[in-house]
């Protein structure tokens, strides 16, 4: 049985796993996608880190899986998103005892799926509820200038960077993620969800950009992120 130190533990790595796959664009777009779309690239990493070698195995078991997710990334955010594997690669490192216990991996190989639909549920909807209607009211006519990591400017919706605005525009133009939170998680983690949805987009603002410019739209409509555009801006 897993224990309750186990189960956060769990719930940390998982969600700094989905936090870097989503930076790399290879996490759905929307929530109607078949199950082997969310867990493709966490049971790879958990499989892969199952049968490394006792001495010395586990990170380049680790470096295996990031070297296949970093030819799989979406071009467009690739850049940006790769540093946070390091951050992964760290606590993955830091935590192979964890790792090892067989309990611990059948539990996240078993659970992944609807772990990683929760994540996105409370982020990613109110994100694309967003996008709609914050589009009709004005909200992405103002754009902010910023440095890339190549030093390069950026043309970036206001809303992904300034984190007053967004905050001050994003829970009036979420109603019903708002009311269907309330029903999924209850009444008293409402904000808190929202909250996290409001991070989400400001931790990604060259995918959001993306998204709320339109840019992503024909994903949107259900092609797979590693096929979309391939221009950064």
């Amino acid at each position: 049985m897993v224990t309750v130190r186990e189960r956060d533990r769990a719930r940390e790595f998982s969600e700094l796993l989905f936090e870097t796959l989503f930076g790399l664009g290879l996490m759905p777009l929307t929530l109607n996608k078949r199950a082997a779309t969310f867990e493709k690239y966490p049971r790879q990493l958990l499989e892969k880190l199952r049968t490394a070698e006792k001495k010395d195995g586990f990170e380049r078991a680790y470096e295996s899986w990031q070297s296949d997710a970093l030819r799989k990334a979406h071009p467009a955010v690739k850049e940006a998103g790769a540093p946070r594997l390091g951050e992964l690669k760290r606590w993955v490192l830091d935590n192979e005892d964890f790792f090892r216990r067989r309990r611990v991996v059948r539990d996240l190989r078993t659970s992944i799926y609807g772990r990683a639909f929760m994540y996105l549920l409370v982020r990613l909807a109110p994100a694309l509820e967003f996008k709609e209607n914050a589009a009709r009211a004005g909200l992405f006519d103002e754009v902010s200038i910023q440095t890339g990591p190549r030093g390069q400017e950026l043309r970036l919706l206001r809303v992904v960077v300034d984190r007053d605005f967004l905050r001050q525009h994003f829970a009036e133009h979420v109603p019903v993620s708002r009311d269907k939170l309330k029903t999924a998680l209850g009444e008293g983690v409402v904000d808190a969800a929202l909250e996290d949805s409001v991070e989400f987009i400001l931790a990604n603002p060259r995918y959001f950009n993306r998204i709320f410019s339109g840019k992503e739209d024909q994903q949107l409509r259900g092609e797979s992120p590693e096929e979309g555009e391939g221009d950064a801006s």
